[in-house]
């Protein structure tokens, strides 16, 4: 089951549509305050959930993208939050 930090990571992609493996971001580029070994760690599982995917390298760093089933998670979790637009 996902956590709360799960879900603000999918809020962070879905938000900056990081939809493809092209544009995807490396995790420097999340800025949630958290380790970098607490992402790492929280992507791997979001990676074996099927919620987010590894995109293309960039130099060393590994990239991630939310994937279709991680965007239909993401707008379920919010629920009606998400059609007001909230």
């Amino acid at each position: 089951m996902p956590s709360k930090l799960d879900n603000t990571i999918l809020y962070v992609l879905y938000e900056q549509r990081v939809f493809s493996s092209m544009g995807a971001i490396k995790i420097t580029d999340i800025p949630l305050g958290t380790s970098s070994a607490t992402m790492h760690r929280r992507l791997k599982l979001l990676c074996e959930a099927g919620l987010v995917s590894k995109g293309l390298t960039e130099r060393n760093a590994n990239t991630y993208y939310i994937t279709p089933k991680g965007t239909n998670f993401y707008k379920e979790s919010l629920g009606d939050e998400f059609d007001e637009g909230i």
